[in-house]
């Protein structure tokens, strides 16, 4: 009998912190208001009020109004709206667009996502944004932001950068101005171009980078500095876009594309908005 009884009960979800708001939230379904524990896996939907979290690991986020997402101990789930806050080392933010994963070492961030489109701001320390299969696609150092999103059909392969290629004993490389990401560069043609700052097309090789810091190789297909564009050492009749690259680059399929904000969040214990600086 007492086995019976024992079976049939559920445990509850550890609980990982704390929640709360000025106003009315939806978490997991059931409406909430004020403070309240928050339990691993909780989805949290803030309707028309913001709320704060404060988890026991350090981590403290603001989530504006008209978000959803779902908090464990050690990550968020962001599927769409606004979260900002510090972000603790044991801690990362997750979101459902672009399955993107952040890391910051109490790093402050600002995440908006907005349909196909994901921003990330550094307001304090870096942040290393990467792919669902732990590519970095950029490194966001403070006071900067960037705007990720789905690159076209087809271009999954395809890698586009800006930048100053540079040599060292190890090979050459480049690193990108927009995402801060060193790729290693190959090709019978990056010789000529070392000290030069352009826009490079290329497709990302299987081979171990040996650069130090490099997340990956390229094979170098297209260059382009100032209005001439060279292909494989030759000049085409036309290489469209190319201008581009200057603020928008293209790693593993994700557009990374430089961008601002004036992020507006409202914190969880307070209705007076809180206003954060534009950005470069």
């Amino acid at each position: 009998m007492m086995l019976a009884w024992c079976t049939g009960m559920v445990a509850a979800a550890p609980t990982i912190g704390t929640i709360s708001s000025n106003g009315r939230f939806q978490m997991n379904g059931a409406e909430t208001w004020n403070q309240s524990a928050l339990q691993d896996g909780a989805l949290i939907e803030t309707g028309s009020s913001a709320s704060r979290l404060l988890l026991r690991n350090g981590t403290d986020l603001r989530i504006a109004a008209d978000s959803s997402s779902r908090v464990y101990a050690d990550r968020m789930l962001l599927r769409n709206g606004v979260v900002q806050g510090i972000l603790a080392n044991t801690f990362r933010l997750e979101t459902g667009v672009l399955g993107l994963r952040l890391h910051g070492e109490q790093a402050h961030a600002h995440v908006h996502v907005d349909r196909d489109r994901v921003l990330i701001a550094s307001l304090q320390g870096t942040l290393k944004v990467r792919g669902s299969a732990g590519n970095l696609l950029a490194s966001v150092t403070e006071g900067n932001a960037v705007q990720l999103s789905q690159a076209q059909p087809g271009a999954a392969a395809e890698v586009q950068l800006n930048g100053l290629i540079q040599h060292s004993k190890d090979g050459y490389f480049i690193k990108d101005t927009t995402s801060n990401v060193v790729v290693q560069l190959k090709g019978s043609a990056v010789a000529k171009y070392v000290g030069k700052t352009g826009n490079i097309r290329g497709t990302v090789d299987s081979s171990k980078p040996t650069v130090p810091n490099a997340e990956y190789v390229v094979r170098l297909d297209e260059w382009e500095e100032a209005a001439a564009a060279v292909i494989a050492g030759k000049t085409p009749a036309k290489t469209a876009g190319m201008g581009a690259a200057t603020k928008t680059g293209i790693i593993a399929g994700v557009v990374v594309a430089a961008a601002s904000t004036t992020g507006l969040v409202v914190a969880g214990d307070s209705e007076e908005a809180q206003t954060v600086s534009p950005l470069r």
